[in-house]
């Protein structure tokens, strides 16, 4: 399901059991129930070229720039630059 916009690029390959998410919860409203705060949204965009490995989660608001590999079980929190490289561990990590 998308709210806004998932925009995928030509030639991209994509592993099993990802997620790609064009919004997501509230949190800000102090005393209001997360469940009941709606959403914020914002369109996710991917290059052409992309490969993105199994397990991944790709959240709102990301650009994956062209010809970048995202590494199997990364959280994609943030823009990744064209021709990247990105592993999986605490924080995004770009090896290339």
């Amino acid at each position: 399901m998308s709210y806004k916009k998932i925009k995928i690029g030509f030639k991209c390959i994509v592993g099993e059991n990802v997620n790609i998410y064009d919004y997501n919860h509230r949190h800000d409203l102090n005393g209001i129930a997360f469940k009941e705060q709606g959403f914020t949204i914002s369109a996710v965009e991917i290059g052409d070229n992309v490969w993105i490995g199994s397990n991944c989660t790709i959240l709102q608001g990301v650009k994956i720039g062209s010809s970048s590999v995202i590494g199997a079980g990364v959280t994609v929190y943030k823009d990744v630059p064209p021709n990247s490289v990105v592993v999986a561990g605490l924080e995004m990590r770009f090896i290339k």
